[in-house]
């Protein structure tokens, strides 16, 4: 999470092992690689704006995951996606993300951020 709010590309890469896996169902997206990963969090979400994504630790299927919220014209944080981890040797292995709002509620977290 630090090297997230910090924008911090090399640190996200460091913390994922080298055959890292992300994939985003129901959409046939899958990013192959730490390197590959790091590449489209630099680029894609909020054009590489990760500053303006705050992330809530939680659960989700016993993993640990990570609930993101982006910032609204008002200001406020509202649900973007959330991110199951799967972990391996204290790095993440594999990311699959879930861009849909219902599931913020099924793991207790809140529908917005100040």
């Amino acid at each position: 999470m630090t090297a997230w709010d910090a924008v911090d590309i090399d640190g996200l890469v460091a913390q994922l092992t080298k055959d890292a896996l992300m994939t985003m169902p129901p959409e046939r997206m899958r990013v192959a690689g730490a390197r590959a990963i790091g590449d489209f969090f630099g680029s894609v979400p909020l054009g590489g704006r990760l500053d303006e994504i705050r992330l809530v630790p939680t659960a989700a299927n016993l993993q640990p995951a990570l609930g993101a919220y982006s910032r609204g014209d008002n200001g406020m944080h509202r649900p973007y996606g959330l991110m199951v981890l799967q972990i391996e040797s204290d790095l993440i292995a594999a990311i699959v993300g879930f861009p849909d709002p219902w599931l913020f509620e099924q793991c207790g977290l809140p529908t917005e951020l100040t």
